[in-house]
């Protein structure tokens, strides 16, 4: 049960990283991150060997996501690298909320496996107990992030907003079809 929340914990390295070779690849560098991919491949193989045998399943979610962190870290450091400051102290406060609202939804997604709210073993009674808190994540994650203040989920939030006014409005002038 825990598998999914081992696997929480790397969430932001992975999103992190696909724009960070997005980063490179907008520089018409190619080579960097197959590099680093191959470092995290061997990683990954090492890690999965290392915690796959203490801790089953829990182990190699907990080195996939351990493998993702570092490579972020690295992808990172080899940008920064290649183009000199990336603006760390702009976004590093955004990082750490984003990072802090992670972890708590991977507190919540851990608590909400506990809950097994339907106690049958059919594949449709196990679904149920997996939608719960991937749910409950989904939700606990956005919640975290309004009240850590990110600021892209405040954007998003005045962009709902936009929307539904103009959908409103949209709507309240339309013929009625009578």
């Amino acid at each position: 049960t825990g598998v999914l929340f081992f696997y929480s914990l790397g969430l932001f390295a992975y999103g992190g990283t696909k724009i960070l070779n997005s980063c490179f690849f907008s520089l018409k560098d190619t080579v960097t991150p197959a590099k680093i991919s191959l470092l995290s491949l061997i990683l990954n193989i090492i890690f999965n060997f290392l915690l796959m045998f203490p801790m089953k399943l829990n182990g190699l979610a907990l080195a996939t996501s351990l493998t993702g962190i570092i490579t972020f870290v690295v992808s990172w450091l080899m940008l920064k690298k290649k183009i000199g400051g990336l603006g760390l102290p702009l976004i590093s406060g955004q990082f750490f909320k984003i990072l802090l609202a992670s972890l708590a939804m991977s507190l919540v997604c851990y608590l909400a496996m506990q809950l097994r709210i339907i106690s049958g073993n059919s594949i449709l009674d196990r679904a149920a107990n997996l939608l719960v808190p991937i749910i409950c994540g989904a939700f606990s994650y956005l919640i975290f992030c309004f009240l850590l203040r990110i600021e892209q989920a405040l954007k998003l939030l005045r962009w709902l907003k936009r929307t539904l006014r103009r959908l409103m409005g949209l709507t309240k002038g339309a013929p009625s079809g009578d």
